[in-house]
């Protein structure tokens, strides 16, 4: 009898023991169904490669000032500087506008470009582009920019390419239609004026006026060939419309992950 007890309770204990497991299994499985949910809502590692040309839109290079208000828009040299390892590992080679309007294109090609022209774009992103070999668009607002023209001068030099961000950066949809040409057409003639260049292309300050058939007209009036928007996506060829370029906003918060699904995916978020 005393056997049998001890036979009994062994059964009953490896029951106790089989039902645990099966808990946690069950619990493990859901808990990996969660985080696939989860995961596929913040990546989307799930959709196509979209083919085209990434055009990455940078800002701010370095930590963002406690007073800053659009903190997501700092991108540490940190994080700039494995962006472009990635990028150089990949094979992906660095064009212009200028090399996109002649047609004549690596296998691999990314626009790299920079809003609103201040300092660190210098200070941080220059050094670091020069140690990649890699070249870049800079969008300057004329009467806002932090850059002196030694500067700009210097990265002219080394084969950095210049475009329009207006005179003084406002929204073009929210002044008036005069008001709007002056800060298209005068930014341009500044520019060429103290770099010695023709400039080719134009960034809508804010993306206003990028869906906006009266703007869009201006800047290919005033003699552009080229337009940036802030819109999410990349450019596929043939282009359509000029004056609606598509790009990749790197956020301060991306990881390298989030910046290869940019690359592959034209978005790496929802």
């Amino acid at each position: 009898m005393e056997v049998k007890k001890k036979i009994f309770g062994k059964k009953k204990t490896e029951k106790i023991y089989y039902h645990r497991e099966e808990k946690r299994m069950y619990l493990l499985l859901i808990f990996t169904i969660l985080w696939s949910i989860a995961f596929s809502c913040r990546w989307n590692w799930w959709r196509r490669n979209k083919p085209g040309i990434p055009i990455l839109m940078y800002h701010y290079i370095g930590f963002a000032p406690k007073e800053a208000q659009n903190k997501k828009l700092w991108v540490s040299a940190k994080k700039f500087r494995q962006q472009m390892a990635y990028l150089k590992k990949h094979g992906v080679t660095s064009v212009t506008f200028k090399e996109l309007k002649n047609g004549v294109l690596p296998d691999k090609p990314v626009i790299i470009t920079f809003d609103d022209g201040r300092e660190n774009n210098y200070t941080e992103a220059f050094p670091i582009l020069k140690e990649y070999n890699f070249k870049a668009c800079m969008f300057l607002p004329t009467q806002k920019c932090e850059i002196s023209i030694e500067q700009l001068k210097e990265m002219q030099i080394y084969g950095l390419e210049f475009g329009s961000h207006t005179k003084t950066h406002p929204n073009l949809l929210k002044i008036s239609e005069s008001q709007a040409k002056e800060e298209i057409d005068i930014s341009r003639k500044e520019l060429e004026e103290g770099l010695n260049t023709r400039i080719i292309v134009f960034s809508y300050p804010y993306g206003a006026g990028a869906y906006n058939e009266k703007i869009k007209q201006m800047v290919k009036d005033a003699g552009y060939s080229f337009a940036c928007g802030i819109k999410q996506g990349k450019v596929t060829l043939p282009i359509t419309d000029n004056y609606s370029l598509r790009r990749l906003l790197v956020h301060g918060n991306d990881n390298i992950f989030d910046f290869m699904l940019n690359l592959k995916k034209g978005r790496s978020r929802l």
